[in-house]
């Protein structure tokens, strides 16, 4: 969440010849907006004080 998005490969069949196989590795970006970074931050503060109440 503090990085604001993370990066992954995805890799696509291109085309099937015989025993040969090709495909295109295809290097996306998924961002998480701040918002959610903060909103996750709340809540895991309130998940630690709720359970900490509990004990």
């Amino acid at each position: 969440m503090a990085y604001g998005g993370f990066s992954y490969t995805k890799q696509t069949p291109e085309a099937k010849l015989g025993p040969l196989e090709l495909s295109v590795s295809e290097k996306q970006t998924f961002n998480i907006p701040i918002w959610a970074g903060i909103g996750a931050i709340v809540a895991g503060g309130v998940l630690l004080l709720v359970g900490g109440n509990k004990r």
